[in-house]
């Protein structure tokens, strides 16, 4: 199963978008959404209601920063709970072949 994890942070809207274009397009592959709204007011929960039937929502009341958002994002995937032991030791590069990357991304927008 592919675990995605989307940082939001008062960004409603785009997160919207975004969830929706992903149900839109990936069909042949099980997955979960998992979304960690930071420094949360609620807006998020609303503006993913229509959609929200198989998303996983964490909401952070402060703003801890990207990293521990991620990570918990992480804590909340599927393989994260079967075997963390695991987990760390797939995500250690030191030790991982070239062939097997850790692959990430980051969108951001700019307005005037």
């Amino acid at each position: 199963m592919l675990s995605i994890i989307i940082v939001n942070y008062k960004t409603p809207g785009l997160l919207k978008d975004c969830v929706a274009s992903l149900k839109e397009t990936i069909k042949k592959t099980g997955y979960e959404i998992i979304v960690v709204d930071v420094a949360s007011d609620g807006s998020t929960a609303e503006a993913l209601a229509p959609l929200a039937n198989d998303i996983n929502l964490i909401e952070l009341k402060e703003n801890t920063g990207y990293s521990k958002a991620v990570n918990a994002g992480l804590r909340a995937a599927p393989i994260w709970k079967r075997s963390p032991t695991r987990l760390m030791n797939w995500l250690n590069l030191r030790e991982m072949k070239p062939a097997k990357k850790i692959l990430g991304s980051s969108a951001r927008a700019f307005w005037d």
